[in-house]
């Protein structure tokens, strides 16, 4: 008997091909038990197979790689052809006939939007006149023509008809990628070599040719697979893969917890308002912004406590707890995953919601960021989650990096798909009740010290450090932080502890390496020390390698043994090849040595800006750094003042010192508004302001 369409064809079908393959990976995976592809008989006529879901459903796909116009027309496709007297719609649709609970799958490189949109609309309504009132001008006339060309004027039949039909559209080259991604995400090779999803698809294809007009089952598509030397991936049975899933997530949570103020969670009412919105269908992804310090990591572990209630499949990652890599792979690597993120998750949740929860953003951004060169294998992370549907993204970034670096700002545009949520300051009653936990009732705080513990990060400091001390700025409470911990430590040691020996080698290496972490072989010699570090959460382990409890931290920990040095900026600078990585450090150096040597720091200030071998944009940095100084003074002044016009930071410059109060008191205060505004010389008042 001469089958229709013939192998021969069938093999030059690529497109076609392609798409049963993609079917063939749901028998596979026993999301359909049965498939036939050109059957015997009429069933046959104009389809390329019928499948049977696993609940019994009969599906028929057609599919047509393009048609030679822009997209199907009703016209082309409810239309006879001229050499067969036949149409595609047609063809799909008298299937009804004999099997009347058919589904019918149109599916092409080339849209068919006129169709997919009436097929879409006809699932809501009860008959032919409730649907003409939905439909608009244009889709009355495409159904007239459907009625027409279809059904012969039976509105009510061409009605029953578009209930059943789905149009898929699918482009070519997009088609190929998802098949091929699905591939490397199902399957290994049984030998261990590397899987080529392109050569198991090719093969697939052949063994589609092989079988037309015979019924294949699970079984036998599986059997096939394994005869090519191909096993499953089946990552959400795989205790291996759970283990190392939950391995991960701890990692993550510990870091986390040791930001927790007095060991417990202040609830923040954003946790339950960003669980909301991954709970909901319609929510793809939520973009959690605020300072730094304000306590994201732990307002998303809240998040994932919630997750865990409701029973989601999630992953929790921190892009600056990566060395630098190209691919989403070689990031699960450093996980000790078998692949992407992403795709590991995927497989895990095997079509469920779960969320990917991506934290510390601002590690990559290009302003104030150390890992600014793993954009690329963020934009590939994002890209395999779009492939999932029912994978939603949960990520945090600090909102100044949001504002002030143009591909981070993309994130936070209308256009990016992510809800927003932006984290507030504590409240006094929150700041009270943390304080009253840790057993210090009786303390009282000025309207300052109120503003400045509002800060989660700095309540953290102040708690763990030493409360009954005065304080008037952040770097106070470092201090009182740094001393206290190291006292602590003496006394669970009963000795001198190595908390310099330990913190200089993490420093050190952390700053030669531009990391957030270091490996902990380094202190082999002070393990006990260490653990004690770790157990007063001054340093989190996390496999082999060690960090501070904050980034901020670090960065105060490395200003204070760079500062007993007594070494200079610019020298430090001079000698590096000046990345991103050293603005923090930079920033945090001033900042330590305006509070403990302002002579130094004046020198420091000035060398730095005069400095013709210091990039620009480090300069950059500090000129903006300079509309965070609570009360600059006149020495400050007269360094940054050749600055403040008519050279390239003059920009940075003037726009930290306008508005400040402190900046305008200094300007005022000697004279020179005064000696401006009684110029001749335009030094004031530029052209246009």
């Amino acid at each position: 008997m001469t089958r229709s369409g013939g192998e021969a064809d069938k093999i030059g079908n690529h497109y076609e091909s392609v798409w049963t393959v993609d079917v063939f990976l749901d028998l596979h995976r026993g999301r359909y038990c049965e498939m036939e592809i050109e059957s015997y008989g009429e069933d046959s006529l104009g389809v390329e197979f019928q499948a049977t879901t696993e609940s019994g459903i009969i599906e028929f796909h057609s599919v047509k790689r393009q048609s030679q116009l822009k997209e199907w027309s009703i016209s082309k496709l409810s239309g006879p052809a001229p050499s067969t007297g036949r149409s595609i719609l047609g063809d799909l649709s008298e299937k009804l006939d004999r099997h009347p609970t058919a589904h019918l799958k149109f599916i092409s490189a080339t849209g068919a939007n006129h169709l997919r949109e009436l097929a879409e609309r006809a699932r809501n309504v009860k008959d032919a006149s409730e649907f003409r009132t939905i439909l608009s001008n244009i889709l009355t006339n495409q159904f007239n023509i459907l009625v027409r060309n279809l059904t012969s004027g039976d509105e009510e039949n061409c009605l029953s008809i578009l209930k059943a039909i789905e149009a898929i559209p699918r482009g070519h080259d997009d088609l190929i990628r998802s098949v091929d991604r699905r591939i490397d995400e199902y399957f290994h090779r049984i030998d261990q070599a590397v899987i080529s999803p392109a050569n198991l698809r090719r093969e697939l294809a052949e063994f589609a040719t092989r079988n037309l007009g015979r019924k294949l089952t699970t079984s036998d598509v599986r059997d096939q697979v394994r005869s090519l030397g191909y096993g499953v991936r089946d990552w959400k049975n795989n205790q291996g893969i759970r283990d190392l899933q939950e391995k991960t997530n701890c990692a993550y949570r510990s870091v986390a917890e040791a930001e927790l103020i007095n060991g417990e969670t202040i609830v923040r009412t954003e946790a339950e308002s960003i669980l909301g919105r991954l709970v909901d269908s319609l929510c793809r992804g939520v973009l959690v912004k605020a300072p730094a310090g304000f306590g994201k990591s732990c307002v998303l572990t809240q998040v994932v406590s919630g997750l865990v209630e409701k029973e989601f499949e999630f992953l929790c990652i921190r892009m600056d707890n990566f060395s630098p890599c190209r691919t989403t792979k070689q990031l699960g690597h450093q996980l000790d995953l078998p692949d992407s993120p992403a795709r590991v998750l995927a497989g895990i949740a095997d079509g469920a919601t779960c969320v990917l929860l991506i934290d510390q953003l601002d590690a990559m951004s290009m302003v104030s960021g150390r890992h600014f060169s793993m954009w690329d294998v963020f934009q590939e992370l994002l890209r395999e989650v779009a492939n999932y549907p029912n994978m939603k993204l949960l990520v945090a970034c600090r909102d100044f990096d949001l504002e002030h670096d143009p591909r981070l700002r993309g994130l936070a545009s209308k256009s990016s798909g992510f809800d927003q949520i932006e984290l507030g300051k504590l409240s006094r009653e929150q700041i009270t009740q943390s304080i009253a936990r840790a057993g210090h009732e009786t303390i009282q705080l000025n309207e300052k010290q109120n503003e400045i513990l509002a800060c989660p990060f700095h309540l953290l400091l102040f708690l763990e450090g030493d409360p009954n001390k005065p304080f008037s700025t952040t770097s106070d409470l470092y201090d009182a932080y740094w001393e206290r911990k190291r006292a602590k430590l003496k006394e669970r040691l009963g000795r001198r502890p190595a908390w310099n020996e330990v913190i200089a080698y993490l420093t050190k290496r952390m700053s030669e390496d531009q990391l957030l972490f270091a490996p902990a072989i380094g202190v082999d010699d002070h393990s006990d020390d260490v653990a004690a570090m770790v157990s007063e959460h001054v340093l989190v382990r996390s496999r082999e390698s060690l960090r501070f409890f904050h980034e901020s931290f670090f960065d105060y920990a490395f200003a204070r043994q760079f500062c007993r040095s007594q070494a200079s900026i610019t020298e430090l600078l001079e000698a590096s090849e000046q990345h991103l990585f050293r603005r923090s450090q930079v920033r945090q150096i001033l900042a330590f040595r305006r509070g403990s040597d302002r002579a130094r720091y004046l020198v420091d200030l000035k060398n730095l800006l005069e400095s013709e071998k210091v990039r620009f944009h480090i300069k950059r940095m500090v000129a903006s750094t300079l509309a965070q100084i609570s009360e600059p003074t006149v020495d400050e002044w007269r360094i940054i003042e050749p600055y403040f016009l008519e050279t390239d930071l003059s920009r940075y410059v003037s726009s930290a010192c306008r508005g400040h109060v402190g900046w305008f008191d200094i300007l005022h205060d000697h004279g020179y508004f005064k000696k401006w505004l009684e110029s001749s010389e335009k030094v004031w008042i530029r052209d246009g302001e």
